[in-house]
This record gives C-alpha cells, sequence and structure tokens, in this order.
C-alpha cells in the first residue's frame, strides 16, 4: 500500500478500509492461499477507487472548439496551397526534361525504370 499510494498515514488508511472489508469476508474455512489472493485484490480494488476519487477530469467538449479546430484545418489548407504553388514555381524555372523527371519522381512517385521508359531513355541515364 505504501509503494501504491506514497504517504505513510494515506497507505495506513486504505489498510483499514481493505481488513474492515476482510473482517466481513472472511471466514475459517478459507485457505491461507485464498484470504492472501482475496486481501491482494481487495487492496488493489481499495487503492484503484480511491486514485479514482482523488482524481480531477477535465472534460472537453469537441463542439464547443469545432471553430477552431476549422481555423487550423483552413490554416492547414491554406499552407498546402502555397506549398504548391512554391513548387509549381520552381519547377517552371526547370528546363521540360528536368521537370518531367522531378515531377514524376517526386509527384507521381514512378521508379527510375518508370520514368526511363515514358521519356525513352534507360534508367541508369
Amino acid at each position: 500500500m505504501r509503494f501504491s499510494v506514497g504517504e505513510a498515514a494515506l497507505a495506513e488508511d486504505l489498510t483499514s478500509t481493505v481488513f474492515l472489508k476482510a473482517i466481513r469476508w472472511l471466514r475459517q474455512e478459507q485457505s491461507e492461499a485464498q484470504v492472501r489472493a482475496w486481501l491482494y485484490a481487495t487492496a488493489r480494488t481499495t487503492i484503484a477507487d480511491h486514485w479514482q476519487a482523488q482524481s480531477q477530469y477535465e472534460v472537453y467538449s469537441l463542439d464547443s472548439d469545432r471553430d477552431h479546430w476549422q481555423a487550423l484545418e483552413e490554416d492547414a489548407e491554406r499552407a498546402h496551397r502555397k506549398a504548391e504553388q512554391r513548387v509549381q514555381h520552381l519547377l517552371g524555372l526547370l528546363p521540360e526534361r528536368e521537370r518531367n523527371v522531378l515531377t514524376l519522381c517526386y509527384l507521381r512517385g514512378y521508379t527510375a525504370s518508370e520514368i526511363a521508359s515514358v521519356l525513352g531513355t534507360n534508367a541508369s541515364h
């Protein structure tokens, strides 16, 4: 208990809670192994109950943040369009053959042999 909760006083309180539960449950006909297993399971449950009672959950509604998410999406789309325009501008500065090679390779995902086939040359070229 002490290891799980980190405070001696709290561990003592939770241990007391476990043994109060045990008084109601334990009977003489139970084996030591059964009692030990029950005590460990009850201790784990008691610790979990304690942490659940102590936790502070903050609940956020996605609906309330819809405008925020929509603005982020619009920003991403705007950045994507700007990047596309920049790529097209830079490709326009290249000679047609180099532009075709880069377009086929990076924008269309062609392999070297597929690019060679389209351009009528060999892959090593």
